[in-house]
C-alpha cells in the first residue's frame, strides 16, 4: 500500500466526497465541505486512486506542527469501502506519527489497538435505532422519561431557516457550559449554513402553547444517521422538561425515515444519563494521543 501525503489543494474533491459517501463507515464529519469550515488547516493521506482516506486536521506553534481533531467533530476516520484493518491503521498512523511532533485525534477504531509510544482512550458515544415504528421506540424509554412525557404540557416541533436564531438560544441558555467562543459560534453558523443547502441538516424549534421557542437544535443527517449537534431549552421551557420533549418529538416525527439517532456522547456523566433515558446503547470510539516532546509540554498543544 503506497501512501500519498496531498496538501489541500490538490485534493480532487469530488473523488474524496465520492469515497466518503459511499464508504462502509461513512460520517458526515468527513466531507471535504464540512472539513473546509471546521479545520483551519487540513490535507489528507490517499491511497489507491481515493480508495482510503485520511482527514488530517494541523495546525502549528513555535514552529512545531501537531494534528488535532477539530471542534464539531466527534471523531474522525480512515474512510473506505474496504474494510480498515489493523494493519491498514498501523500503516496511516505510522505515517503522521512520523510527520507530526504532536498528534491528539479522535478515531473511529477499537480500543484494543496497541500503539508504541501512545496513550490510548476509550470514548463512548450513544445511539438508539429509530428504524422502527414509534411505540417500540418509545416502549424501551426509562420510566423517568415517560414519566415527563405524560405531564399536561402542549408542544409543537417545527422544522425553522433562521440557523442564527437557533445558535444565538443555544449561546444564551447554554454558552455558559461549553468552552465556545464567538468565533466558534460563527463557524457553527457556517457550517449549518452549508449542512442546510446540501441537504444534511434539519434546524428545528419546538414551540409552547403560546407560540414562545421552549427548545431549539440543530440536527446533522448523513448516512441513514441523525447527528444530536447542539440543543438547549429556555428557563420556561426546563421548567416543562422541554428537552424531553424535543427529543420525543424529532423520535416520533423521523423514526423510520432515519435509520440511527446519534446523541454524539457523552463522556459527561450528567449528559449520558439524559440520553441514556431513550433507550440509547454505547458506541465506542478511541483517543489516540502521541507526542514525541515531554507530556508536560502537552497542554500547550490540547486545544487549536
Amino acid at each position: 500500500m503506497k501512501l500519498v501525503y496531498l496538501k489541500n489543494k490538490d485534493i480532487d474533491k469530488k473523488k474524496w466526497d465520492k469515497t466518503v459517501e459511499e464508504a462502509s463507515n461513512g460520517k458526515i464529519y468527513g466531507y471535504s465541505w464540512y472539513l473546509d469550515i471546521v479545520a483551519e488547516n487540513w490535507n489528507a493521506l490517499i491511497t489507491d486512486d481515493y480508495k482510503y482516506i485520511m482527514p488530517v486536521p494541523f495546525y502549528q506553534k513555535f514552529k512545531i506542527k501537531y494534528s488535532l481533531t477539530p471542534y464539531f467533530v466527534q471523531h474522525l476516520s480512515i474512510f473506505s469501502q474496504e474494510e480498515i484493518t489493523e494493519e491498514v491503521f498501523y500503516i496511516f498512523f505510522d505515517y503522521l506519527s512520523d510527520k507530526f511532533s504532536y498528534l491528539n485525534l479522535s478515531i473511529n477504531i477499537p480500543d484494543t489497538y496497541i500503539f508504541k509510544n501512545a496513550s490510548i482512550l476509550k470514548r463512548t458515544n450513544l445511539i438508539l435505532n429509530i428504524d422502527r415504528p414509534y411505540e417500540e421506540i418509545y416502549s424501551g424509554y426509562k420510566s423517568d422519561a415517560k414519566k415527563k412525557l405524560k405531564k399536561n404540557y402542549v408542544f409543537q416541533l417545527k422544522e425553522t431557516d433562521d440557523i442564527e436564531m437557533i445558535t444565538s438560544f443555544y449561546k444564551k441558555w447554554n454558552g455558559h457550559l461549553v468552552p465556545y467562543t464567538e468565533e466558534h459560534y460563527q463557524q457553527l453558523n457556517r457550517l449549518m449554513k452549508k449542512a442546510k443547502e446540501k441537504g444534511h441538516l434539519i434546524s428545528s424549534e419546538l414551540l409552547d402553547e403560546n407560540n414562545n421557542i421552549a427548545a431549539a437544535g440543530f440536527f446533522l443527517v448523513s448516512h441513514g444517521r441523525s447527528y444530536h449537534v447542539i440543543a438547549a431549552q429556555s428557563k420556561e421551557g426546563k421548567e416543562k422538561f422541554a428537552n424531553h420533549f424535543f427529543i420525543d418529538s424529532f423520535i416520533k416525527t423521523y423514526c423510520q425515515q432515519i435509520k440511527i439517532f446519534d446523541f454524539e456522547g457523552s463522556n459527561i456523566p450528567g449528559v449520558a444519563t439524559f440520553f441514556k433515558k431513550w433507550g440509547s446503547v454505547p458506541e465506542y470510539y478511541t483517543r489516540v494521543e502521541y507526542a514525541k516532546f515531554p507530556m508536560n509540554i502537552v497542554k500547550r498543544f490540547r486545544k487549536a
